[in-house]
């Protein structure tokens, strides 16, 4: 461990983010779904359907973008261990970053504990059954959808991104 540097790790960490996010995402569309987190109304009860007939190409595909964010989590920090040198308001920047990632990946088991529970039960219902199954997942889902807005929209590209980019050009760690 003591010959380890930081930032290495990190980018690492970088590269296992990029290839779990890019082979969860092409197992879960060859499965036949195309969004991790479903929509409510009538788009979530066709998530429902997709999910019933992906079998475990989906769920397969859905925890390599749950591991994205742990991974993400450790390349914002070698990150910040390159470009601490920006100042100390960086600092802000893997703190902020990791409250936002672990939203981000808060909100992608619930619709694998959906895909697990709630899609099998609402197939098997009967119609008064699905109406209140159908709620629900809509809760499920708008809980889903704004804490991962909360956490990618707002933390990571409305704070993350940028202070990381100021650091990058005010330390010309890469160049301009």
């Amino acid at each position: 461990m003591r010959t380890l540097k930081l930032s290495t790790v990190g980018a690492v960490c970088a590269l296992g983010t990029v290839i779990c996010f890019v082979l969860g995402g092409v197992a879960m569309g060859f499965s036949g779904v195309g969004d991790l987190i479903p929509e409510t109304g009538r788009p979530g009860r066709d998530w429902i359907a997709a999910v019933d007939r992906a079998g475990g190409l989906f769920f397969a595909g859905a925890w390599l973008v749950v591991l994205v964010g742990f991974l993400g989590i450790v390349a914002l920090v070698g990150f910040y261990d390159t470009l601490r040198v920006a100042g100390p308001v960086v600092i802000l920047a893997p703190i902020l970053g990791a409250v936002g990632l672990t939203l981000v990946t808060v909100s992608h088991p619930i619709p694998i504990a959906m895909g697990y529970e709630l899609v099998p039960a609402y197939m098997a219902a009967d119609p008064a059954g699905q109406a209140t199954l159908a709620a629900t997942a809509d809760t499920f889902a708008a809980i889903a959808l704004v804490t991962n807005a909360a956490g990618n929209n707002f933390l990571g590209f409305g704070v993350v991104v940028p202070l990381y980019a100021v650091a990058i050009l005010t330390t010309r760690a890469l160049p301009r």
